[in-house]
């Protein structure tokens, strides 16, 4: 059994019957803090995405329109 939560680590996207997800991945040290405050009882830290060996922000860059993507369901209403 992980003790952290891989699909935040990992990031995913799919679609299945009907439903599709989006789910960035998170930097490791992010994730575990989240998660011994979540143990401890404690309100979770907001969480930005993060991808190993990401430098430039450009348009071209599959990166950046992952994150803006994220960003944009991160403050949609729901």
């Amino acid at each position: 059994m992980p003790i952290v939560p891989f699909v935040l680590l990992n990031g995913t996207e799919g679609i299945g019957t009907g439903w599709s997800t989006f789910v960035p991945p998170f930097h490791p040290a992010d994730v575990v803090a989240n998660v011994r405050r979540c143990v401890a009882g404690e309100p979770l830290a907001p969480m930005q995405p993060w991808f190993r060996g990401f430098k430039v922000w450009h348009k071209h860059n599959p990166s950046y329109v992952i994150a803006r993507r994220a960003k944009s369901i991160a403050t949609s209403p729901v």
